[in-house]
C-alpha cells in the first residue's frame, strides 16, 4: 500500500505534464483495496488503472485445466464523474482467496459452484482451495462455460504487473508479494476534461436510468455503492464480520495496540 502511494505521488505530476505516465513495481506488500487507490487520481482528474498479481500465489487454474496458477488477479480503474467517481475493480478470479477464507472460517458454503476441486469439478464448497489434498481452484469470471474471458484477464494482469516489472512465475519466489502496474492518464492531455466528463457523465447517466429488472433495486454506476459506504462509515462507524474483529482483537492484543473504544465486536 505504501509503495502504491509512492507510486502514485510520482506519477500523478509526470501524467499531467507528459499525459500518461506508468510505474510497474514488484515484489511489493498487500495494497488493499484497489478502488481505494484509484479514487485518489480520479478525484484529482485523471484516469487510473491499477492491476495486481502475487508471483508466487496460485489460487486460479486456467480454463479447462485443473491445477492451480493464478492469484485472483485484480484490477480497477477509477475516473471522475458526478456525483462521484466511477470506480471499477473486478478480478479474473469469480469470487477472491478472501472471501473464500470468510466462508471456511463462518461454515457457510457459496450461493452458486465459483469453485473447482481438484477432479475439475464445479462446487460451491470454499474449502476445496486450501482444505484439501490436492487442492481446488477458483473458478475465472465467466464460470464453465465462458470461463475463457477471466482466463484472459489474468493473462493480461500478469503481463502487465509481471511482465512490465521483469518478475514473475519464471522466477518462481518462494515468498507471497504482489507485483503491481499503475497507468495514469490526464484527459486535458487529449479532448479535455470537460469533453471527457461529458461523455462519462452522459453513460452513466443512462445506466442509472435503466428500468431495472427488481425496482427495488435500481441500476448502480461503480462508485455509487463506495461513495454511499463512505458517507454511511462518516456518519455511523463501520461494520466489521466477528471473524474478521476478533482476529482484529488477538493482533491488538499482541501487538499492544489499544482498541477504538466505541468499537463492538
Amino acid at each position: 500500500l505504501w509503495l502504491v502511494h509512492r507510486a502514485m505521488a510520482a506519477a500523478m505530476p509526470r501524467a499531467r505534464e507528459r499525459g500518461l505516465s506508468a510505474v510497474a513495481i514488484r515484489r511489493s506488500h498487500h495494497i488493499g483495496c484497489l478502488a481505494v487507490l484509484v479514487r485518489e487520481a480520479a478525484e484529482a482528474g485523471l484516469v487510473a488503472q491499477l492491476w495486481n498479481s502475487d508471483p508466487a500465489g496460485a489460487r486460479m487454474a486456467p480454463y479447462g485445466g485443473t491445477e492451480p496458477l493464478f492469484t485472483p488477479d485484480p484490477f480497477a480503474m477509477g475516473y471522475p464523474g458526478t456525483p462521484n467517481p466511477v470506480l471499477v475493480d473486478i478480478s479474473a478470479s469469480i469470487t477472491t482467496t478472501s472471501m473464500t477464507r470468510r466462508k471456511v472460517a463462518a461454515g457457510e458454503r457459496f450461493e452458486h459452484p465459483w469453485l473447482l476441486d481438484a477432479e475439475g469439478r464445479p462446487t460451491d464448497d470454499p474449502r476445496v482451495l486450501e482444505h484439501t489434498q490436492p487442492r481446488g481452484s477458483l473458478l475465472p469470471v465467466g464460470g464453465t462455460d465462458h470461463g475463457h474471458k477471466g482466463y484472459g484477464l489474468a493473462l493480461m494482469n500478469e503481463a502487465l504487473s509481471q511482465g512490465l516489472a521483469g518478475h514473475g512465475r519464471r522466477d518462481a519466489p518462494g515468498r507471497w508479494g504482489g507485483n503491481v502496474y499503475l497507468q495514469l492518464t490526464d484527459p486535458a492531455h487529449f479532448a479535455g476534461l470537460e469533453a471527457f466528463t461529458q461523455q462519462t457523465d452522459h453513460i452513466a447517466a443512462r445506466a442509472r436510468a435503466s428500468r431495472p429488472i427488481d425496482p427495488a433495486r435500481p441500476v448502480r454506476v461503480p462508485g455509487d455503492q463506495a461513495a454511499h459506504g463512505i458517507a454511511e462509515a462518516r456518519a455511523h462507524g463501520i461494520r466489521i464480520d466477528a471473524a474478521t474483529w476478533q482476529a482484529l482483537r488477538a493482533e491488538a492484543e499482541r501487538l499492544r495496540v489499544p482498541l477504538p473504544k466505541e468499537a463492538t465486536a
